[in-house]
């Protein structure tokens, strides 16, 4: 099972009826990001794009020592789920998911380090507060629509999901009779 630590804030966009939910936990030695599918059909297809360029805390990905982190860099990695990341490189401000597949009701879990780039002082960048997530957008594109939402504060909400993102959303096959 999964322990939270002390930074458990939501993010979420603009469906009322279920969405997925992304929320980020930092954690010792791991922060890490949830998704958690609360609508009725498997998510499938599409990509979702973190981006922390606008956030308060000018928030960083640490994934080598000597980088623009601050402590302890991590790799990024999958922990549970049937999701894939694009390659992060050290001190980049944006991470890419790739669904594969989040049964409703489940989860995948993405492994990293999350460094506050936009304070000075040492011991104050190695964790991140709700309050530096503020600014962040989050993105679910797929090639028939995209929703988007942006922290406004460290409250919870969930991201609706574009056209194309779930099983039983998907374009029935063509088939042309041959005649």
């Amino acid at each position: 099972m999964l322990r939270r630590t002390a930074f458990g804030l939501i993010l979420a966009g603009q469906a009322a009826a279920g969405g997925l939910e992304i929320s980020m936990a930092d954690g010792d030695p791991h922060d890490r990001i949830w998704l958690r599918n609360h609508v009725d059909c498997e998510i499938i297809a599409g990509a979702l794009v973190l981006d922390f360029r606008g956030s308060e805390g000018q928030i960083v990905i640490d994934t080598a020592y000597g980088g623009v982190g601050t402590k302890d860099p991590m790799p990024v990695e999958v922990e549970v789920g049937n999701i894939s990341v694009v390659p992060v490189a050290d001190g980049d401000q944006e991470i890419t998911i790739l669904m594969g597949g989040i049964a409703p009701g489940g989860e995948a879990v993405v492994t990293l380090d999350f460094d506050n780039g936009g304070n000075n002082w040492f011991s104050q960048r190695v964790s991140i507060l709700s309050k530096n997530v503020v600014g962040t957008v989050a993105r679910f594109e797929t090639p028939q629509g995209q929703m988007s939402a942006r922290f406004e504060s460290g409250a919870r909400l969930e991201l609706g999901l574009p056209d194309g993102a779930c099983e039983d959303q998907q374009d029935e096959p063509v088939v042309t009779p041959v005649s």
